[in-house]
């Protein structure tokens, strides 16, 4: 037996992520997957290997008997795990993992099924007869298990990877790739890992102990505990996708993980004149939800169109449109390792209405700040679990945490109430009905005319179609979306205070004639040959999933088997709603109530109505100039000699000057730094929600509480939806899709029976289209549920349960 003396003193790590192994050490080899554990196994004391007997398939061949009694001998009344050991597993080229057998739970008294479960597990191998068989006592009793890599796998930066199962009993469910399975990274420079979860530090310091024993930080780690602090290690082998990783992403992540928590730390801190609040957070899903819209890595093209046409300044016009406070001119949208982050402090000033009162608005922010960081999961609804926005008709309840909401917060109530009725004005004098008639050119042909032509693209056409949308699109745009807002409060808190029941407010909601239930009868009518297929796309051909990626084609760019269904129903123009006697008096005595009389209940339902077919027709028409901006960016890059891909990776303002500034090698350059930037983006863990600097060191999934629409439980097939690709047919089937937005409402057509999106909120495009279409839906499950449906051959969706579940592993 191989014995090596080895220090257990604590592993110091450096800044760069690399183990700190000292000196004078002899450093173990790795060997077969029961080798390496026999070498290990003298030299832990921060976990545990589990007495083991191993054997070549020569040697069984030789003698079996003897090595069965010695199996025997070795684990009298335990059940037995019988593993592979293999020449060709666990090497730098390929790990092998689940290639060859595994019998857990053998009985030790049972010669017979022993030999059964070794003669299996040679059977498997290629008949190498120094093939090894592993035997070990099963472990019982795990609290979690799963694996850890020393590195990230894809990108090789230096995280810890710890995918683990805490909710079963089962040691291989992380493996198998079934189960309820969560991921965490820890950066590998973070010396204190915390106690969230419980497990966490022990392990981390088990696994840094064997790479100091082994001298490398390239491992895959398969555990086990029964206690907080008791690890049982399976198994230690080599990453094999080393030889796929990029030194140059390495070194750019690791240097700019240095700097990470001290620029998020001064982003939270920062204190701005006439910005309440002490702190801040940020958060990719909260208001205008970049993550949704754009992606969780989006490209530098996308994410600076998305600021330069909505956070850098239309998000803040329209709020002041609507009535609420002038602040100081900020971009909503902070950058964090190339990721957008919406800043929550400016987001929840920007929701106070004019004459507010500056102790009230004070007080309010670092409440609502207070109350996201106790529930994060909440992050991407803010405007309804958070935030009050308008006097709707749960106001008292949303405002009871305020002790001293009898004296200083009157005059936040009063300007609330002032807000809402000007909002609730459905005259030309209403902010509503300027914002209608701001976007309305853009119904029209004519709104680019005096532009040239698409084909002579230059950075002229581009900044006036950039004014263009700006003024005519998106701002006006979030005019309307703000009243949408409005408009879901209300239907929200009016069916929590019993005025309404929630299948009558679905049966509202489905009654809207939208856009997306114009665009389902037109596929409708093509499929019959009442309009032309070039109508269509004259129309609609302008969406595209993904509407600010450049690299995902507009449906004008698409086959149209890609969009137009093969078979649909025509189920003619929604039926018109109208209120019950019982609902009319109950709304309109809600309505006084709150002060906001002589509005009666079907003023209220009106207003609802357009502004929720407002805030979609509105999409509808300003993603016209955003693929227009798209595809002129398109032209023009082709004049230079640059595919979509290439351009993706530069920034609006770096393309505008293109005509003047920049020749082919500085072209090539900037696209080069942009695709790093978004390298790094990608390798770069980050939370979905950040409070503190500190929540960078150890990144836990985006947790989110789903939004699910519908009352009607549906399972199904799952088809996954990317912005490039298509799934064929998606008919009876449930639909996945990372973010959508109005690009995928070609789907409804199709016939799916439910949807489920990663990023999304309870009043995003997709939740409202579901309500229209009545389809089962959960919109904004977060990448832990999401990832599992995704991977499912099947799933179910229960609104009325709230759950979310696979069927099957996929």
């Amino acid at each position: 037996m191989l014995e090596l003396a080895c220090s257990q003193t604590g592993c110091d790590v450096a800044m760069d992520g690399s183990a700190d192994l000292g000196s004078n050490r002899t450093r173990v080899a790795l060997g077969t997957k029961a080798e390496t554990l026999a070498r290990l196994k003298p030299l832990l004391s921060k976990s545990r290997i589990l007495d083991l007997v191993y054997f070549t398939a020569s040697e069984w061949r030789a003698d079996e008997r003897a090595l069965l009694r010695r199996i025997r001998e070795s684990f009298a009344g335990c059940r037995l795990a019988i593993r592979s050991s293999a020449l060709i597993e666990d090497t730098s080229d390929a790990s092998m993992a689940g290639a060859f057998e595994t019998r857990l739970g053998v009985p030790c008294c049972d010669v017979d099924a022993i030999r059964d479960a070794v003669l299996a597990v040679l059977a498997s191998y290629q008949g190498d007869p120094a093939n090894q068989v592993l035997v070990q006592p099963q472990f019982e009793g795990s609290s979690v298990a799963g694996v850890v890599t020393t590195r990230d796998v894809e990108f090789g930066v230096p995280y810890y990877v710890v995918t683990y199962d805490d909710q079963s009993d089962s040691t291989s469910s992380v493996t198998a790739g079934a189960g309820d399975v969560s991921t965490l990274r820890v950066h590998r420079a973070v010396p204190d890992v915390g106690s969230k979860p419980p497990f966490l530090s022990a392990l981390i310091h088990a696994v840094r102990e064997i790479e100091r024993v082994l001298d490398r930080s390239d491992l895959d780690i398969e555990f086990a505990m029964d206690g907080p602090h008791s690890v049982v290690i399976f198994q230690v082998r080599l990453l094999a996708t080393k030889r796929t990783w990029k030194s140059s992403t390495i070194a750019d992540v690791s240097r700019g993980a240095l700097a990470l928590r001290s620029t998020i730390g001064a982003l939270l801190d920062r204190r701005d004149a006439g910005i309440h609040g002490s702190r801040t957070a940020l958060s990719n899903m909260a208001d205008w939800n970049p993550a949704e819209m754009l992606g969780a890595t989006p490209r530098p093209l996308a994410i600076s169109l998305y600021r330069r046409l909505i956070t850098q300044g239309a998000w803040q016009d329209a709020r002041r449109w609507v009535g609420y406070q002038r602040m100081p001119r900020r971009d909503l949208m902070v950058i964090v390792s190339g990721r957008p982050y919406i800043d929550v402090r400016l987001s929840l000033n920007s929701f106070l209405p004019q004459g507010a009162g500056s102790k009230a608005s004070g007080t309010l922010v670092e409440e609502w700040i207070s109350r996201l960081s106790v529930m994060p999961d909440q992050h991407d609804k803010i405007e309804f679990a958070v935030a009050l926005t308008c006097l709707d008709f749960s106001w008292r309840d949303r405002l009871a945490s305020h002790p001293e909401s009898c004296a200083k917060m009157d005059r936040f109530v009063d300007a609330l109430r002032s807000l809402t009725a000007r909002a609730l004005d459905t005259t030309a004098a209403g902010s509503l009905a300027q914002a209608e008639d701001a976007i309305r050119p853009l119904a029209f042909s004519s709104w680019s005319s005096g532009l040239p032509s698409r084909e002579h693209a230059s950075a002229a056409r581009i900044e006036a179609l950039l004014r263009i949308c700006e003024a005519r699109g998106t701002r006006p745009f979030a005019v309307l979306a703000r009243h949408a807002f409005i408009a879901e409060s209300f239907l929200r808190s009016a069916r929590e205070r019993g005025a309404i029941s929630p299948e009558r407010t679905d049966a509202f909601r489905r009654s809207l004639a939208t856009v997306s239930q114009r665009m389902a009868r037109d596929s409708c009518a093509v499929l019959h040959g009442h309009l032309a297929p070039e109508a269509f796309v004259a129309d609609y051909g302008h969406l595209r999933p993904s509407t600010y990626d450049i690299n995902s084609p507009p449906l004008a760019n698409r086959e149209p088997a890609e969009f137009m269904p093969t078979s649909a129903r025509d189920d003619g123009w929604p039926e018109p709603f109208h209120l019950t006697n019982r609902e009319s008096r109950g709304l309109s005595l809600l309505l006084r109530e709150n002060g906001l009389a002589p509005r009666c209940a079907e003023q209220l339902l009106a207003y609802a109505h357009r502004s929720i077919t407002g805030r979609e027709h509105g999409k509808f028409l300003f993603t016209r100039v955003v693929n227009e901006i798209l595809e002129t960016i398109a032209f023009l890059a082709e004049r230079k000699g640059a595919t979509r891909d290439a351009i993706s990776h530069l920034t609006v303002q770096s393309i505008l000057d293109l005509d003047t500034h920049t020749d082919a090698s500085r072209l090539a350059d900037l696209v080069q730094a942009g695709r790093r930037l978004h390298e790094v983006a990608r390798a770069t863990p980050l939370p979905s929600a950040i409070f503190a600097a500190t929540d960078v060191d150890v990144v836990l999934e985006d947790l989110a509480t789903p939004t699910f629409v519908g009352s009607q439980t549906v399972s199904g097939e799952v088809a996954v939806l990317s912005p490039l690709h298509s799934p064929g047919n998606i008919c009876g089937k449930i639909v996945a899709i990372e973010q959508a937005d109005p690009g995928y409402d070609w789907i409804f057509p199709h016939g799916p029976i439910g949807l489920v999106t990663r990023f999304g909120g309870a009043n995003s495009h997709m939740a409202i289209r579901c309500v229209e279409h009545g389809l089962a839906a959960a919109i904004g499950c977060g990448e832990r549920a999401f990832t599992r449906i995704a991977r499912s051959h099947r799933a179910v969706i229960s609104p009325a349960t709230q759950s979310l579940m696979p069927l099957d592993a996929g």
